[in-house]
C-alpha cells in the first residue's frame, strides 16, 4: 500500500522556476512510467509462460458478505447481502485517479472473461468499490468501467461503510496523500482481488499481478460451466 509523503515545510517564498533540463529529466521520467505500466499490460496478458501461475492467498478467516448497502453507479441502493449472493464475485478496491494497478487490473479481468463462453461469464460478476468517494462520481465511475467492460459494477459509499467493508475484508483501509499544489492526490490502497463464491463467504485474495491466462484458469475453478 502506498505510504503518504514526508511532511515538508512550506514557505511564502516564490517557488523555483524550473531549468530547461528539469524539464527534460521531468518528461523523461513520466515516459519511463508509462513504457513500465504499458510492458506490464502486455505481460499480464501474455500470461509470462516463463513464471509460475499466481496463487491466490487464503484468507486468514472466511469473510461472509457484509450487511452494508452501497450506492450503484445509477444512483440506486445495492445491498450487498443480497447482491453478492448467487455469482461469483470479483471485488476490487480503485480509485478513478489510480494511474497504474486499477487500469490494469480492470482491463486483465475484462480480457479475461471475454474468452469465456457465455455461460460462465454469466456466473461472474466484477464489482469496483471506490475508495476515494470524495471525487469519483458515480457518473464517471460508470463512464471509467465502461471503457472495461460494460456489465462491471461500480459502486460507492460513505468513508464509514468503505472503512467498514475493507475492515470486514481484513483489507488495509485506503488512506489518501497529502494533495499538491494543484490539489491532486494519489490514494494508497489494497490493490488485490477479493473473491467471493455464490454463497456469499470470500475465502481468498488474489494480488496485483495475477495475470490474464490465470484469471482463466481461476474463473474455471470458481464456475461450473
Amino acid at each position: 500500500m502506498n505510504q503518504p509523503p514526508a511532511e515538508t515545510v512550506r514557505t511564502d517564498a516564490e517557488p523555483p522556476v524550473p531549468s530547461p533540463r528539469s524539464a527534460v529529466i521531468a518528461i523523461a521520467i513520466t515516459a519511463v512510467a508509462v513504457l513500465a505500466v504499458g510492458l506490464t499490460i502486455a505481460w499480464l496478458r501474455s500470461g509470462g509462460a516463463a513464471e509460475p501461475a499466481s496463487q491466490g492467498t487464503e484468507l486468514p478467516e472466511t469473510v461472509e458478505v457484509p450487511d452494508l448497502t452501497l450506492t450503484a453507479t445509477d444512483g440506486e441502493p445495492f445491498p450487498l447481502v443480497e447482491r453478492l449472493r448467487g455469482p461469483v464475485t470479483l471485488l476490487y478496491f480503485g480509485y478513478l485517479n489510480c494511474p497504474d494497478a486499477c487500469p490494469i487490473t480492470m482491463d486483465v479481468l475484462s480480457r479475461a472473461l471475454a474468452t469465456r463462453a457465455a455461460p460462465v461469464r454469466d456466473q461472474v460478476q466484477v464489482v469496483f468499490v471506490t475508495t476515494d468517494p470524495d471525487r469519483d462520481r458515480p457518473t464517471d465511475i460508470r463512464r471509467y468501467l465502461d471503457q472495461f467492460d460494460k456489465s462491471f459494477i461500480g459502486l460507492t459509499a460513505t468513508p464509514e461503510d468503505l472503512a467498514m467493508l475493507q475492515n470486514s475484508l481484513l483489507s488495509p483501509v485506503a488512506v489518501p496523500e497529502r494533495p499538491d499544489a494543484d490539489g491532486d492526490y494519489l490514494v494508497g490502497h489494497a490493490t488485490a482481488v477479493y473473491v467471493f463464491t455464490p454463497d456469499g463467504i470470500a475465502r481468498e485474495r488474489y494480488p496485483f499481478g495475477t495475470r490474464q491466462a490465470d484469471w482463466e484458469r481461476i474463473i474455471g475453478d470458481y464456475v461450473d460451466a
